[in-house]
């Protein structure tokens, strides 16, 4: 009896150690199920923050793209404003330089001038505008300037410029002549009767007398012979100081 219940032991524990690993493998992958569940509640967890940080730097990515586009588009409008002043950006000036172009490009077949062509082509220039305004318009800048202007312009070295930078350096000559023009008829309309009067109220000279005509006439022309002339000196100094930089950059 005590060996048949051993026999029957044995055969009952054989089952149960056949039962038992997958007792094991069952409650292992029951537990690695519940540690992979308990896993993704942490991924939810970093994903939101993931999704947050993402959309910052998208942000500033968006932001950076704009204020370059806004740079930009700034600038083109900079590099595309017309340049001067109300006289050099006139139909007119540009028709009067176009047509002393073509006399200084006449017989030529390159559709360039040299440093001669272009300095005859701004007295041309002058020359014509002096009709209308005057003295101012009488005192181009000399000609070291045009020259230096030119060699900025030639950045090929060919030793020529087209019509556009013939533009370009006529307007850049004329620039000032606004300046002038105003300047001369404010003196001519203003400072010098004020001046006048000062003088003969000084020296109480008679009024309407032959004296307080001289007077005047020779107020005026200190003025246009003398004063005049050192105020283009010195816009013509401050033309070539800028000619001078422009060269160097």
């Amino acid at each position: 009896q005590t060996r048949k219940e051993k026999e029957a032991g044995e055969k009952v524990s054989a089952p149960l150690l056949l039962f038992l690993p997958h007792t094991i493998n069952i409650t292992t992958s029951h537990g690695l199920g519940l540690k992979q569940a308990q896993h993704p509640k942490h991924t939810r967890g970093a994903e939101p923050r993931q999704d947050k940080a993402n959309k910052q730097a998208s942000k500033k990515e968006r932001k950076r793209e704009k204020m370059s586009s806004e740079e930009s588009a700034a600038k083109t409008q900079e590099e595309e404003a017309p340049k001067g002043n109300m006289l050099t950006r006139s139909k007119q000036f540009k028709k009067l330089v176009d047509w002393a172009f073509s006399v200084c490009n006449s017989g030529q077949q390159d559709g360039e001038v040299g440093k001669s062509e272009l300095y005859a082509g701004l007295l041309l220039v002058h020359v014509n505008l002096a009709k209308y305004a005057g003295p101012a318009a009488c005192y181009p800048p000399t000609r070291s300037v045009v020259d230096k202007l030119f060699e900025a312009s030639d950045k090929d070295k060919s030793g020529g410029i087209d019509k556009e930078e013939f533009l370009d350096i006529v307007a850049a000559c004329c620039t000032n002549l606004m300046g002038r023009i105003l300047t001369y008829y404010a003196i001519l309309i203003l400072l010098v009767p004020y001046v006048a009067q000062q003088f003969i109220d000084i020296f109480k000279i008679e009024t309407g007398s032959y004296a307080e005509t001289a007077a005047e006439q020779v107020i005026s022309m200190s003025f246009f012979f003398l004063a005049i002339p050192m105020l283009w000196n010195a816009i013509d100094q401050k033309s070539h100081d800028v000619a001078g930089s422009t060269k160097e950059d």
